[in-house]
């Protein structure tokens, strides 16, 4: 792409929308999972179950995270949204993120 993607930091209206598409699409990724699944096949499960439940959810996050409306964005070259995936993750300690999501669900939902 001829000019630098202007990608914002996420906001918590993002981590809301964010976790609510996740709720939507844990229970079609779960019930597809097998014991054998790797997490190269769960990463798609994921991204397939996104795409088919949630995509103009995403579709509208994604323009929104470069000041588009969804109908800009959809006219976007094809690899912006990998472009913008890879901004984010290296925006946000995306790492950081999940391990304090793994410990506050370990508190919320200890073994018993």
């Amino acid at each position: 792409m001829e000019n630098e993607l202007q990608v914002r930091r996420l906001k918590t209206g993002d981590f809301l929308k964010i976790a609510g598409m996740i709720g939507q699409m844990s229970t079609d990724v779960i019930r597809n999972m097998t014991a054998t699944t790797t997490e190269y096949q769960a990463g798609i499960l994921f991204l397939s179950s996104a795409l088919k439940q949630c995509e103009k959810e995403i579709k509208e996050l994604l323009a929104d995270l470069v000041g588009k409306k969804p109908e800009e964005f959809a006219e976007m070259p094809f690899d912006v949204p990998i472009q913008i995936l890879d901004a984010v993750a290296e925006q946000e300690d995306m790492q950081k993120v999940f391990l304090q999501l793994k410990g506050l669900m370990k508190k919320f939902f200890p073994k018993s």
